[in-house]
């Protein structure tokens, strides 16, 4: 197979630099049937180390195939699970035979949302094909993707890593600009392909892997994966019976994509051979752009395009590939045409020419501006808002901050797809930015929406192209969540919520280190660890230490701590922390009457522990203990999100009940990157006061096995003691009344234990 793509990368008259990489980066391309130089494909056995790699890249939550084993039986069976699927698997590829539960699938129906439900042609088949199969193909997968990764024309970017839709919209629009600088048209044709994955001819497919090196063994294992193979329609009446599936790559199969490509690749550069088709920037000539199954086609003139068309026809045929002529569409850039030709004809066929193509999504008009998909996507995102309006805008259980996430989970990703490729001006970028302050305020109340800039709404998008990193959404908000100490502010910049005021807050008050004190379970001690942990932190660095009661429904922190008073505002109207045995306290409980219950849902809550968190004036501390609520709930998420946590601390008893929640909120902590100092085992034993017996009520090294199973430290041991509760009935913790008791200094050792934590992290 012969190559003529231009290699030769000249400058641009007058191209602003940044433009020049995404069109050269096309016009180079190895000959796929230059393997000599390439290092040998592994036909060896897969090792067990590769097929621990392999199951462990099986995705979970999916339904199982055929042999009803799915990922996650694969995944909890452990290491005598994969010493057991390794020998299966290394018996397979010395035979070359196949199970055949390997080759079968079940096709489910999945309505696509629109159109008759009684009509076949509206549903879509996800076809669930066996899991461990899919480690096999995994393997192979493996051994060859490199391969075909190194010789993959650089055109196509369906499937290949570190590239996406995004880069093709680019290319076209950038290729565009540059013609139209130099006044120069083009045409372009959108090839469709009918049913191009279920098409593939398999034994034309074999034939090209065997051209383009792949060993012959490796070729007969992916051949025994497909031959033979079987599909049956799963739907709400059963299992229909199984009917033999003789063509295409199969559905699900991790090896499909690449194989696409390859037959993808194959037929482009045989249209290639056989016309003249590209359009030229300077010294480089770009021929087409494929996505997987989505090519375009490019040309300087008309005979060109109907030379490349017939090519692309006739090539596509021995892979079992089919043109649509329907779906097919031609775009003309310039005035190679005259405005009254309404199609081209190619094949016996007539192609419709249209001014405006969506490509990839995106809108490409043949005036080469993006004013047209911008408002494209503006009315796309206002239905988004309006399909959204019953269930979250006008919900009353949904808080305005959940909202915002909703509004920038669900309509700004809408509205700015393929933003890095739009050319906009003044009036664009005021538009988007107008229909992101007009609907969020609609729908979400007093609040305005940048898009794109911090300091200035659109400051991202005055360089050429913006890249995905430097896009983003701000959402600007007359009090959030009002409360009595929240001052009447003025605008506050968050993305979505208060993280960036958050971090200012802690910020300018100077706390190094947050703690924070947690169980999965209520009354195993936490809240009477935190408070003496807070004042045995103060006593070992004799250091400022400070307390935060996150506990809305139940704060402990004022009986213990012995404070009642209400906080005073300062010069700024924050509140300032009361004070006690040298500690700096906070609580919802010094702002509502001790014997009031609290009865407030999920926004109020919310409230109170961001007034708590951003409107208390704390002075410069080296430790705040932050007690929270049980369980894992909204409070610890917010906190997580709302300022940076040096460290976590989890408190349980022995028993088995309360070791359950305790490994929940450890692994919480560590999905939302907060690290775990480690686990403090409190009551884990009663000493009668008479004899001295010992009594495990709660059971013996619980919290240990637990630790160790998480791979953590148990900062220390507290028995369950008269003392330590009458001390926090009484509102002075057993480290301030008995400061010298075993139960003391337990607390004590724990607290240098902590200090020396943190103090690695800190150094690492």
């Amino acid at each position: 197979m012969a190559h003529r793509l231009a290699t030769r990368c000249g400058g641009y008259r007058s191209a602003p630099p940044w433009k020049l990489p995404i069109l050269q980066g096309f016009s180079t391309h190895a000959d796929p049937l230059a393997v000599d130089a390439d290092p040998p494909i592994d036909e060896t056995a897969p090792s067990l180390d590769e097929v621990r790699e392999a199951v462990a890249k099986l995705r979970g939550g999916k339904a199982a195939g055929v042999c009803n084993i799915s990922a996650e039986l694969l995944k909890a069976g452990g290491e005598a699970m994969i010493r057991g699927l390794h020998a299966v698997l290394t018996a397979v590829w010395q035979s070359g035979t196949i199970p055949p539960d390997w080759k079968r699938g079940l096709v489910v129906p999945i309505w696509k949302g629109k159109g008759d439900r009684q009509d076949c042609n509206n549903y879509r088949g996800i076809t669930l094909l066996s899991v461990p199969g899919k480690v096999l193909a995994h393997l192979l997968l493996t051994r060859i993707r490199s391969h075909l990764v190194k010789h993959q024309r650089p055109q196509q970017s369906g499937f290949t890593p570190g590239k996406s839709t995004t880069d093709r919209i680019l290319a076209l629009r950038v290729l565009v600009e540059r013609r139209r600088e130099f006044r120069q048209g083009m045409l372009a044709a959108y090839v469709d392909l009918k049913k191009a994955f279920d098409s593939v001819h398999r034994e034309s497919l074999w034939d090209l892997l065997r051209l383009q090196g792949i060993p012959a063994r490796t070729i007969g294992l992916i051949t025994g994966l497909y031959s033979g193979t079987e599909s049956a329609v799963k739907c709400g009446a059963g299992v229909s019976s199984f009917f033999p599936v003789n063509t295409g790559v199969r559905q699900g199969c991790v090896l499909a994509p690449s194989l696409f490509n390859a037959c993808m690749d194959w037929v482009l550069d045989k249209v290639v051979d056989q016309s003249d088709c590209g359009a030229s920037v300077g010294n480089t000539k770009i021929t087409d752009l494929v996505f997987a199954d989505d090519a375009v086609i490019f040309a300087e003139s008309l005979e060109v395009l109907v030379m490349a068309l017939e090519a692309l026809h006739e090539e596509a045929k021995p892979l079992g590939l089919v043109v649509s002529w329907l779906k097919t569409k031609v775009q003309v850039f310039g005035d190679l045409l005259d405005e009254a030709v309404q199609s081209v004809h190619a094949c016996g066929e007539d192609i419709e020419i249209l001014e405006s193509f969506t490509y990839l999504g995106s809108a490409v008009h043949n005036d080469g501006g993006s004013r047209q998909e911008v408002l494209r996507r503006i009315g796309i995102a206002h239905g988004v808002m309006d399909s959204l309006s019953g269930s979250i805008w006008r919900c009353r259980y949904l808080c305005r901050r959940t909202k915002i996430r909703f509004f920038k989970s669900l309509v700004i990703p809408v509205l700015l797809y393929g933003c890095e490729t739009w050319t906009l001006n003044s009036d664009l970028k005021r538009q988007i930015n107008a229909f992101g302050t007009n609907q969020a305020k609609s729908k979400l109340g007093d609040i305005r929406v940048f898009v794109f800039d911090y300091e200035s709404p659109s400051r991202a998008l005055t360089k050429p192209r913006a890249s995905w990193e430097s896009i983003r959404v701000f959402v600007f908000d007359y009090d959030l969540l009002p409360g009595h100490y929240q001052p009447r502010a003025s605008w506050r910049a968050s993305e979505g919520g208060d993280e960036e005021r958050a971090a200012q807050a802690w910020q300018d008050s100077h706390v190094e280190n947050i703690v924070v004190v947690a169980s999965g379970k209520g009354g195993v001690g936490k809240s009477t660890t935190a408070v003496n942990l807070a004042v045995a932190l103060g006593e070992v660095d004799h250091c400022a230490v400070g307390l935060l009661d996150m506990d809305v429904f139940g704060p402990s922190v004022p009986r213990m701590m012995n404070l009642s008073a209400a906080p005073e505002l300062d010069q700024n109207q924050k509140m300032v922390p009361l004070s006690n045995y040298g500690i700096q306290c906070m609580s919802i409980g010094f702002l509502v009457e001790e014997k009031a219950a609290v009865v407030w849902r999920g926004p109020m809550v919310m409230s109170a522990v961001q007034r708590l968190l951003l409107n208390t004036a704390w002075p410069p501390l080296k430790y705040l203990v932050l007690d929270m609520p049980p369980g894992t709930g909204d409070t610890q998420l917010s906190i997580s999100q709302l300022i940076e946590v040096t460290g976590s601390i989890i408190v349980s008893t022995p028993q088995d009940i309360a070791l359950l929640d305790a490994r929940r909120g450890a692994e919480m902590f560590r999905k939302v990157h907060i690290p775990v100092l480690g686990l403090i085992e409190n009551m884990n034993v009663f000493r009668c006061p008479n004899c001295g017996h010992e009594e495990h009520i709660f059971g013996r090294q619980g919290v240990h096995r637990m630790a160790e199973e998480l791979g953590v430290e148990v900062l220390g041991e507290v028995p369950l003691s008269l003392c330590i509760r009458e001390g926090a009935d009484c509102g002075k913790p057993i480290v301030v009344s008995q400061p010298d008791s075993p139960q003391a200094l337990s607390y004590m050792d724990i607290a240098a234990k902590v200090s020396k934590s943190i103090a690695n992290i800190k150094a690492a």
